[in-house]
């Protein structure tokens, strides 16, 4: 005989004169899942009901409900449709949508390794979907792969339960929303995938998912979560003290480009300051990471300058989001360009490409190629020269220590091109032998860009050759050329850092200039008379 309360007692039933449960799907922790036939229309669907125990708790029901009422704001191919939203005989309410065939991402990601292009489309869907529901004002706040599923027919993704959703600003009013958060990360989120702002019950916003969003990704790559520990609350502290590892540190058995390494770091950014802007800031750089992936290379700076010249180290300054942003997708282009360039010969007449192709690594086909570098620059086409100097030195790496060469990529490093600059440095870094550390140094102190100094201080500081940069002149450049007061305190604290005296100079220029960050500047001062 089945017990009052076992699930299966609804199947069978008939709901509201309308619906037939024909089966039970899910059996979680609060609510029930029955697939349900509408009488009306023979279309099949997913019906969500509150546990038979829980049917008198008002605040969860009040979830509920409220889940679909936030489902009903919007509709989106990635996003479960709302089919019906009711009241069971007994009171409880329940919710259905379409029934979506297919498996959570959990059981994929427990059938083993995902392939990194799929993964990649997979969670650009699950973006899809969220910018959707943030243009909408609704933070989903509990992204994890039980809540993502994908249909069987073409890894089409669906995202699920809107239960936890934060329904911001005038949505608020809108849907009449109650106070139904608490303490705990049941309500907020699931232990591995929550952002370190709903552990500690501070403002949440769009970037709030993307934190949860990063997890995701990073567990569908490596095999498993950046933080993975038995008891919640370790985990919990771990999001909001311990720097998330890289993929290869988490598997090291497995290759990942540096694109992929930059998007999980930048999503998993402890401060939501450092994370992608938005959906759509992420979804570009998922795109770019694609077409790095579709795109097969050998080692050369296509592989590692993509993300590497672009990132922040952790020592480095924070950039301004919008120009950190423009950067980094500028220099993949650029990057992805440098390819087609090298490589794009398919235009030639078969026997001008069949000579080619006979003497690709031979000692006049390097030298080509070095020569093209020359005209392509002296014709002012900088990365166009970089694609040539960049395929010369891979197939000879003796070419490194090429005089003209070194000074031609010396010369566009000093360019006001910040991406030709950018990949430049990188070139001098690790292409040129010995590599160019001194000029490396100078443009870190006096490149023509706030970009291109943070990029050659990341370098040296990455290298082991940063004791050589004055950073005190560094950073005074930061705060003279800042545009705003945001980026000036961002400076201000990297003078205060450096513990120098000199420094005392510039901040008190700054500070009669700018009264938006005399407070800042005053605390500095003082942290720097109390060391000397």
């Amino acid at each position: 005989m089945l017990h009052p309360h076992d699930p299966l007692r609804f199947v069978g039933t008939t709901v509201n004169d309308r619906y037939r449960i024909t089966a039970l799907i899910g059996d979680g922790s609060m609510s029930q899942v029955f697939e349900a036939e509408d009488l009306t229309t023979g279309r099949l669907g997913a019906m969500k009901v509150l546990h038979a125990e829980l049917g008198t708790n008002a605040e969860l029901a009040a979830r509920l409900v409220r889940e679909g009422k936030a489902m009903r704001m919007f509709g989106h191919p990635s996003i479960v449709e709302l089919l019906d939203v009711g009241v069971l005989d007994d009171g409880r309410p329940f919710l259905v949508t379409e029934r979506v065939r297919g498996v959570s991402l959990r059981v994929l990601v427990e059938a083993g390794r995902i392939d990194p292009l799929r993964a990649l489309s997979i969670i650009r869907q699950v973006l899809e979907a969220l910018d959707h529901a943030h243009r909408h004002g609704v933070i989903h706040r509990d992204i994890k792969p039980e809540n993502i599923m994908v249909v069987e027919s073409g890894d089409v993704v669906k995202v699920l339960d809107f239960g936890v959703a934060k329904l911001v600003e005038d949505t608020r009013a809108l849907l009449e929303e109650a106070n139904l958060t608490r303490p705990g990360y049941e309500v907020f989120g699931s232990p591995h995938y929550i952002a370190p702002e709903c552990v500690e019950g501070e403002a949440i916003d769009a970037r709030t998912d993307l934190y949860s969003v990063g997890v995701v990704l990073f567990e569908l790559l490596a095999g498993r979560p950046p933080f993975d520990d038995g008891e919640p609350m370790a985990l919990l502290r771990q999001h909001i003290a311990v720097n998330a590892p890289t993929l290869a540190e988490r598997a090291p058995e497995r290759t990942f480009t540096s694109e992929l390494e930059y998007i999980v770091a930048e999503a998993l950014a402890k401060q939501p300051a450092r994370r992608f802007a938005s959906a759509r800031d992420m979804i570009a750089m998922i795109d770019a990471a694609r077409l790095s992936l579709e795109s097969p290379r050998g080692d050369t700076l296509i592989g590692n300058c993509a993300a590497a010249a672009m990132r922040p180290t952790a020592s480095s300054v924070p950039w301004s989001r919008k120009r950190a942003f423009t950067l980094v997708m500028a220099g993949l282009t650029a990057i992805v360009l440098i390819a087609l360039l090298a490589t794009g010969n398919s235009a030639k007449p078969a026997s001008a490409a069949t000579r080619e192709s006979s003497s690709t690594h031979s000692v006049d086909g390097v030298e080509a190629l070095v020569e093209r570098g020359h005209a392509e620059l002296a014709r002012g086409r900088e990365l166009d020269a970089l694609a040539a100097y960049e395929q010369a030195l891979v197939r000879s790496p003796k070419r490194g220590t090429d005089v003209r060469l070194r000074a031609n990529v010396a010369t566009i490093a000093s360019s006001k091109d910040e991406v030709a600059a950018v990949v430049a440095l990188e070139l001098m870094a690790t292409r040129l032998e010995p590599p160019l550390r001194d000029e490396i140094a100078t443009q870190a102190s006096h490149g023509s860009s706030a970009d291109i100094r943070r990029r050659a201080l990341a370098i040296a500081e990455r290298d082991g050759f940063a004791d050589a940069i004055d950073r005190v002149q560094v950073y005074t450049r930061d705060l003279e050329e800042a545009k705003n007061c945001d980026d000036r305190r961002i400076a201000i604290d990297n003078l205060r850092g450096t513990a120098n005296r000199r420094a005392i100079a510039p901040l008190r220029r700054a500070r009669d200039r700018f009264p938006c960050i005399k407070r800042e500047v005053t605390d500095a001062l003082a942290a720097l008379d109390a060391r000397s």
